[in-house]
């Protein structure tokens, strides 16, 4: 039996809940470690789907150097981490640009995500970690995926024999 995360509602809200017992930081570093480890799941995909390929392939080492910033958090805190389930919930779309597409979209909603995390962010080594990694998806990632989706549809345009579809 899969081991699933006790606070799942909370974590995929994006948002702290003061009114659970549990403090309002931990809860913070918890939804950010889950939806680092969403991230990292479904760039994977799309790598293991279409191939080692940009800027997925870049990202997929970007998440893991994020998830392993919050673990030391985690560690010095005395927080339990949030157990990774995302490998069996998520897949690649069908097409390159429909996951560029959906990088885009997911980094959006990290950097909001974070608008939300960021007043509970009570040390300072927390609230640096996550101005880095609001940062990373705002000056970094969201352009990558905004320049493959432009790319894509280029190249899909001018070559109307290409296929880039992912064939389950």
């Amino acid at each position: 039996m899969t081991q699933q995360n006790f606070d799942e509602a909370l974590l995929l809200s994006h948002k702290v809940d003061p009114a659970l017992s549990m403090p309002t930081m931990h809860q913070a570093l918890r939804i950010a470690l889950y939806d680092e480890y969403h991230a990292r799941a479904v760039y994977t995909k799309v790598v293991q789907a279409f191939g080692f390929v940009s800027p997925f392939s870049n990202i997929v080492q970007a998440e893991e150097n994020h998830i392993n910033a919050l673990l030391g958090l985690f560690a010095k805190y005395g927080i339990e981490p949030v157990i990774d389930d995302w490998g069996a919930k998520v897949a690649a779309e069908a097409t390159f640009v429909e996951n560029c597409e959906v990088g885009v979209a997911a980094e959006i909603d990290n950097i909001k995500m974070y608008d939300n995390l960021i007043p509970y962010a009570e040390m300072p080594d927390v609230l640096d970690i996550f101005y880095r990694l609001q940062a990373a998806s705002y000056n970094n990632h969201l352009p990558a995926f905004r320049a493959c989706v432009a790319n894509g549809y280029a190249v899909t345009n001018n070559r109307p024999d290409m296929n880039n579809t992912f064939q389950n």
